[in-house]
């Protein structure tokens, strides 16, 4: 049963390799940081747990990981707080 799952899983992997990891990150992580200041988190408060809660359903390779961690830092240092609240990306 377990190998059944493992099977689906790694299948439903290989279907999404078309998708840009990176990017899928990048947009979810944007997102839900945004949801967050509305809630009137600060964006220190909220990057790590959005970083780590984003990482866990848009899992990156190390290499990946260094070169949007980088990305997001410089996104959200250079968003105007108006534009953190923008619903588009």
């Amino acid at each position: 049963m377990q190998t059944e799952l493992i099977a689906d899983y790694s299948e439903a992997l290989r279907r999404d390799e078309s998708l840009d990891q990176a990017q899928a990150f990048c947009a979810k992580f944007q997102d839900a940081l945004r949801e967050c200041i509305r809630h009137r988190f600060s964006v220190e408060e909220a990057f790590g747990i959005i970083w780590v809660e984003t990482l866990d359903e848009v899992p990156l390779l190390p290499e990946e990981q260094a070169s949007v961690y980088e990305k997001m830092i410089q996104w959200a240092k250079s968003c105007a707080t108006t534009e953190l609240f923008c619903t588009t990306r």
